[in-house]
């Protein structure tokens, strides 16, 4: 039977310097490339969150004015970006952009009944009136997403 000596066996235990830095470097990668995911996938979440409230927004504003436009006997966009659709026997309507946001008035002769359309992401909002019809430019932006639609209605009455 062989007596080990504790001495020596005591100077074995452990790890090397080496060995010591290359668990460090494999820890900070494995660390890094899990960051790195973690932050990449935070990043897409947000960027489909502002898409969906720019579709969201868009829909909206789209739908409240072609239903406008669809029921209204007079159309007049002015230069400050006053958008105001008159009905007959019922209150004009309008909408109106100011600071970036698109907002509809359901009666323009009260007051305090707007509604917010479109929350901050306005780029450009526009309408061509002609005869009949009139074309509707809006284009939404977030970060960097864009979303536009162009849609030329032609009144019923």
């Amino acid at each position: 039977m062989k007596i080990r000596n504790p001495e020596r066996a005591a100077r074995r235990a452990g790890f090397t310097l080496l060995e010591l830095l290359a668990g460090i470097v494999a820890a900070a990668v494995l660390a890094l490339t899990a960051g790195s995911m973690l932050w990449y996938g935070y990043r897409g979440w947000q960027r489909v969150g502002d898409s969906i409230g720019m579709q969201r927004d868009m829909r909206a504003a789209m739908d409240v004015m072609c239903r406008a436009i669809r029921a209204g006997t007079n159309m007049t966009f002015s230069p400050g970006l006053v958008f105001t659709v008159q009905y007959s026997g019922l209150p004009a309507s309008s909408v109106y952009a100011a600071s970036n946001s698109l907002y509809y008035v359901p009666d323009a002769a009260s007051a305090g009944s707007q509604m917010r359309l479109v929350n901050g992401t306005l780029r450009q909002f526009g309408v061509d009136i002609s005869a009949d019809t009139a074309t509707l430019t809006l284009v939404l932006q977030a970060n960097q997403e864009t979303l536009s639609n162009r849609v030329t209605l032609t009144r019923r009455n």
